[in-house]
């Protein structure tokens, strides 16, 4: 992340900037860890940009995560998760290639156990905050922490 913050001082150039706008849609595809392996794409839409100088956007967001532990008296226990949620974002542009942002989820995460538990599907709540790079006006790279399908999760985001 310090990498990150050592870029936002600079600017690429006016050609490659590229900031959330109202209307403007954001694809991101993310891998997380801890607890276990993640995988994870999610959707934002560019809702409202009165917010000056951020913009608030709207969208999902759909993971996979899978972990397992291996006791000394059993066999391997293994948890795996699939999560469908909406998100609320709130993104701050620090200049015109890096901004932070702060985002709510709510869902449905739907658990499965390879022993002991019955499966089950229970409600998702999860908070992140994250920052995102940009490199051209298509291509970013961002990294979050918070409550998600994991901890730590990063990646590529794609603009249009």
């Amino acid at each position: 992340m310090a990498v990150f913050f050592t870029f936002s001082t600079f600017s690429i150039n006016d050609v490659c900037a590229q900031e959330m706008s109202k209307g403007s849609g954001l694809l991101n595809v993310g891998f997380g860890f801890v607890p276990g392996f993640g995988a994870n794409v999610s959707y934002d839409f560019g809702l409202i940009d009165a917010l000056e100088p951020g913009i608030f956007t709207i969208g999902g967001m759909v993971g996979i995560q899978t972990w397992g532990k291996n006791y000394s008296y059993r066999e391997e226990y293994r948890v795996n998760s699939f999560l469908v949620s909406s998100r609320a974002t709130y993104r701050y542009p620090i200049n015109r290639t890096f901004e932070v942002y702060a985002t709510v989820m709510l869902g449905v995460n739907i658990m499965s156990y390879s022993k002991y538990y019955k499966d089950e599907n229970l409600p998702f709540f999860g908070t992140t905050v994250g920052c995102r790079y940009s490199f051209s006006h298509a291509l970013s790279v961002f990294t979050e922490i918070g409550y998600n399908i994991a901890y730590f999760n990063g990646g590529l985001s794609f603009s249009f």
